[in-house]
C-alpha cells in the first residue's frame, strides 16, 4: 500500500503549508477582505487571526445551517484546539481547506456558500454503532496515528477511517485506512480534481476517486463521487479490493462528539 510522509508536527500543522494558488477567485476575494485586509496579490507569508475569519463568515453567511457546529470544525482544521483567540491562520491552510470543500462562492439560494454547504454535509454525516452515532471521518490525523488506532486488539478487522491526506493536500485529497487483518492496515488515496470543482457554477463536484497504487488496473473501474460524504456512503459499501471491506468504523475518533452535537 502507498506510504505517505508523516511529519513530526503538532495536530494543527500536519497538513503541508506550501499551497498558495487560490482555487477560485471568490476564495482570493474572501481572503483579501478578511481583516486585516491584504494586498490584491497575497504573499505566501500572509496570515490572518482565526477570529477575524470566523467573524467574516458569520457576517457573510449568517443564515447558513448549523453554523456554530461547522465553525467549530473549521477552527479545529485550521488552528487545532487552541483557545487563543488571536491564533493565526496561514493563507496556505486557508487554500488547502477550500480545495477540500469548495469555494466561498454563494450558493443559488443565497444564504450560504459551497464551502459551508460541504462542511455541513460532512459534520452532519454519522452512522449508528450500537447505541450511539459516530463518524468515520477522523479529520487531521497522521498515517502513524491511523495505524496505531486501527491495530489495537480491541478494534475489529475490516474497521476503517477516512482522514485528510497529507501527501495530497494540494489536490484537496483524503485517505482511507482499513484494517485488513490483525497485522496490516491498508491505505488508499482519495483524489479529487479541484480545478474542475465548479465547471457548472450551480453545483459543487469534487470528482473524488479511490486510487489503488499496488493494483493500478483496478483504477480503470473506479467511479468518481461528488464529495467525501457521497464517497463514504456509496463506495465504502462495496469491496475495496480483493478481500478488503469497510465494515465497522474505527471507534473513538476525535470528531465524534463534535459531529453529534449542535443538531
Amino acid at each position: 500500500m502507498p506510504l505517505e510522509k508523516v511529519p513530526s508536527q503538532p495536530e494543527s500543522d500536519t497538513i503541508p503549508g506550501n499551497i498558495m494558488i487560490f482555487n477560485h477567485p471568490d476564495d482570493k476575494n474572501a481572503w483579501i477582505k478578511i481583516a486585516p485586509e491584504s494586498l490584491d496579490d497575497p504573499t505566501d507569508q500572509d496570515q490572518k487571526p482565526y477570529i477575524n475569519l470566523e467573524n467574516w463568515i458569520k457576517q457573510q453567511f449568517a443564515g447558513a445551517e448549523r453554523l456554530l457546529k461547522n465553525l467549530k470544525f473549521i477552527k479545529r482544521c485550521l488552528v487545532g484546539r487552541s483557545e487563543y483567540e488571536a491564533e493565526e491562520v496561514s493563507v496556505q491552510k486557508f487554500v488547502w481547506l477550500t480545495r477540500c470543500f469548495g469555494p466561498f462562492s454563494r450558493t443559488p439560494e443565497g444564504n450560504s456558500c459551497f464551502f459551508l454547504k460541504q462542511v455541513d454535509k460532512l459534520t452532519s454525516y454519522t452512522l449508528k454503532a450500537h447505541t450511539t452515532l459516530i463518524s468515520p471521518f477522523a479529520g487531521i490525523m497522521t498515517m502513524e496515528e491511523a495505524e496505531e488506532r486501527l491495530k489495537k486488539d480491541t478494534v475489529e478487522t475490516e474497521s476503517y477511517l477516512v482522514r485528510f491526506s497529507e501527501s495530497l493536500a494540494d489536490k484537496g485529497g483524503f485517505s482511507l485506512a482499513v484494517k485488513a487483518n490483525a497485522m496490516d492496515v491498508h491505505h488508499y488515496n482519495i483524489v479529487g480534481e479541484p480545478e474542475r470543482f465548479m465547471e457548472d457554477p450551480r453545483y459543487f463536484n469534487a470528482r473524488l476517486k479511490l486510487v489503488h497504487h499496488n493494483s493500478p488496473l483496478l483504477n480503470e473501474d473506479e467511479d468518481r463521487y461528488r464529495d467525501i460524504v457521497h464517497f463514504m456512503k456509496e463506495r465504502l459499501k462495496e469491496e475495496i479490493e480483493d478481500g478488503v471491506y469497510c465494515t465497522d468504523i474505527c471507534p473513538d475518533l476525535p470528531n465524534n462528539s463534535l459531529f453529534r452535537g449542535y443538531r
